[in-house]
């Protein structure tokens, strides 16, 4: 059964590799979204440990990785309408 992630990230050098961790991120999800910059909601079958071992390929060492499992029951936030939508119908359901 899938299950909601919070997947947040800082890449500390100029030119790192966003574009390919994105692609990771979405081969890695049932469904994502992306309304803050560098964190992720995704639902997906993978463990925490599964979706970091696969943003490796494209992580350096200096670089910092937050995955965790998330509620769907207890969570809050400032987002408009359409997102909270999105987020309850996509990624919390």
């Amino acid at each position: 059964m899938s299950k909601p992630y919070i997947v947040s990230y800082d890449l500390d050098n100029p030119g790192q590799k966003y574009n390919e961790l994105k692609k990771i991120i979405d081969a890695h999800s049932i469904h994502w979204c992306r309304y803050l910059d560098s964190t992720f909601l995704i639902r997906t079958n993978d463990s925490a440990d599964d979706i970091l071992q696969a943003l490796k390929a494209v992580i350096d060492s200096n670089d910092c990785v937050f995955i965790a499992n998330i509620s769907n029951t207890d969570y809050s936030g400032w987002l408009i309408d359409k997102q909270w939508d999105y987020i309850r119908n996509n990624i919390l359901y």
